[in-house]
């Protein structure tokens, strides 16, 4: 099935205008929804042994949530923690009167300025079903993307021939690698430059006859 509006969104000259420059901070970011059980206290649960192994990190690394409230878990968690510092909230970014950016062109401009692109999947077994929508928007500014997935490899197999850094959402381990390769890189000014490879209509529809194809040989 294709949907309707899956045509690439009109951010071509704020992406080509926008230029990404490393600044002071390590600018992780965050765009769409999240919930208890997609929640950012996936990475903030390795927050204080990363920052114990990297004091330096603590004073750079900074989360930015867009287009959402915080989740419960991670309020309740950040309460508790000495790391409000380093989890900005921003909101929904809607049309600007003064420049006449709609909100998504906004956005696209904040993902062009980030270091990363964060992609939380999920915990739920819901997730073996579904590929997160903002994947799409993310493909098309081509930042790097940490991926944070959970049970779906057609998923992983999205952001790996396109040079994402990808962690198992079950798998503390992987996250704290993740953000470790991703601190150096940072600091050495070498963050992965992602393949661009973004999803469209042609692409999908051929893919979809390639999986039909292999389904009528096995028949």
């Amino acid at each position: 099935m294709i949907v309707p509006g899956a045509n690439p969104p009109e951010i071509t000259s704020i992406v080509d205008s926008t230029k990404h420059e490393y600044t002071n901070y390590l600018n992780i970011s965050h765009f769409g929804s999240l919930a208890d059980d997609r929640s950012m206290t996936q990475v903030l649960n390795i927050l204080p042994i990363f920052f114990k192994e990297f004091p330096e990190a603590k004073n750079k690394v900074r989360f930015h949530v867009y287009g959402t409230q915080l989740d419960q878990k991670s309020k309740e968690w950040l309460q508790n923690s000495p790391y409000h510092n380093n989890l900005i909230e921003h909101g929904r970014l809607e049309l600007d009167p003064k420049t006449g950016l709609t909100g998504r062109q906004r956005i696209a401009i904040k993902m062009q300025e980030s270091d990363v692109l964060l992609l939380l999947h999920g915990k739920t077994e819901w997730c073996r079903e579904y590929i997160p929508s903002k994947i799409y928007d993310y493909f098309w500014t081509s930042r790097p993307i940490w991926a944070i997935t959970n049970n779906n490899p057609q998923l992983d197999d999205l952001i790996q021939p396109r040079n994402g850094y990808l962690s198992d959402s079950s798998d503390q381990l992987s996250i704290y690698e993740a953000l470790d390769r991703i601190w150096h890189d940072w600091k050495n000014h070498n963050l992965i430059q992602p393949k661009f490879m973004p999803v469209t209509v042609e692409a999908a529809c051929k893919q979809i006859i390639t999986n039909v194809s292999r389904i009528e040989k096995k028949l």
